[in-house]
C-alpha cells in the first residue's frame, strides 16, 4: 500500500512551492514513496531543496520540462501534473498532508520491522525479533514543526488581534501585547549576566 495519488500531488505541490512544508518533505519522505508520474518531479524537486535549500517556485516549471525531456512517454503527464500544481499552488492544508505521511511512514516503517521480526524468530533468534520490534516502535516519525525562526518574524504578521496576551508584569513587554498566550509557547531568552 503507498501514497495515494492525490497525497503524492499535494505532497509535490508543497515540495516545490511552500518553502516551510517543502523543506521537511524533502527530508523526511523518500524517494522510493514516490510512484508513477510523481517520481521523476519529486527527485528533481528534492534535488534542487538540497542543493539551493529553497523551493524550487516558479523553477519548477524547469524541472517538469526536464522530467518531460527524460521520461518522453509520460510528457503528457508531467505537463497535466503541471498544471494541477499551478491551479492548487497555495491551497494545499500543509499540517493535514504532513500529518498524513507521517502516518504513512509510521505505518511503513512498522510493516518493515514487523517482517523482520518474523524473520529473525524464523531463524531462531527471538532476542533479535524483540530488538527489530523495539526499534521500529521508536523510530516512529513525528513531523516536527520548529515554529517561528527569529531570524524570519515580522511581529506584525505573528501577532494576531484576537490574541489575548497575560501580563508578564514587565512594563515594556505588556504595552507591545509579547506577554505569553493560550496555545502558545513562550520563551525568555538573554544574555548572561
Amino acid at each position: 500500500m503507498g501514497l495515494s495519488g492525490y497525497l503524492q500531488e499535494s505532497l509535490l505541490s508543497l515540495l516545490c512551492f511552500d518553502s516551510d512544508a517543502g523543506k521537511r518533505i524533502a527530508s523526511i519522505v523518500p524517494i522510493d514513496a514516490w510512484d508513477g508520474a510523481y517520481r521523476l518531479p519529486a527527485v528533481k524537486a528534492t534535488e534542487y531543496w538540497r542543493r539551493y535549500k529553497e523551493a524550487p517556485g516558479d523553477q519548477a516549471l524547469d524541472l517538469f520540462e526536464e522530467s518531460r525531456k527524460d521520461d518522453k512517454p509520460r510528457a503528457k503527464q508531467y505537463r497535466e501534473l503541471l498544471q494541477s500544481l499551478q491551479e492548487t499552488r497555495g491551497t494545499v492544508n500543509s499540517k493535514y498532508v504532513l500529518d498524513k505521511v507521517t502516518e504513512f511512514l509510521s505505518e511503513q516503517r512498522l510493516r518493515r520491522g514487523i517482517i523482520e521480526a518474523v524473520d529473525c524468530l524464523e531463524q531462531g533468534k527471538p532476542k533479535d525479533a524483540e530488538e527489530v520490534v523495539r526499534k521500529s516502535l521508536s523510530g516512529i516519525l513525528d513531523v516536527f514543526n520548529p515554529g517561528l525562526l527569529f531570524h524570519k518574524v515580522d511581529l506584525n504578521e505573528v501577532l494576531v488581534e484576537d490574541r489575548q496576551p497575560i501580563p508578564t508584569g514587565i512594563k515594556e513587554l505588556d504595552m507591545r501585547g509579547l506577554g505569553p498566550a493560550a496555545g502558545e509557547l513562550h520563551l525568555f531568552i538573554g544574555p548572561p549576566n
